[in-house]
C-alpha cells in the first residue's frame, strides 16, 4: 500500500495549512489508491454554502 505523502507548506512565510497544488493533487491520488475509489479533496470554503455544514458533519477522518 502506498504511504500518504506528507504534504509540505508552499512558503517559508505561509501558513502551515497552506499546501501547493501539487499537494493537492498528491493526496487525491493517494487518497484515490488507499480507498479504492474515485474522491474530491476541497477546503470547508471550497464546498458550497448549501451543503457545506452537512458535508461536514458526515466527514469521516482517516
Amino acid at each position: 500500500m502506498k504511504r500518504l505523502r506528507q504534504a509540505t507548506s508552499t512558503s517559508s512565510s505561509s501558513s502551515s495549512l497552506e499546501r501547493s497544488l501539487l499537494d493537492h493533487i498528491a493526496l487525491a491520488q493517494d487518497l484515490k489508491d488507499l480507498l479504492g475509489r474515485e474522491v474530491d479533496v476541497v477546503t470547508a470554503k471550497g464546498l458550497h454554502w448549501y451543503v457545506r455544514d452537512r458535508v461536514c458533519r458526515e466527514a469521516v477522518p482517516l
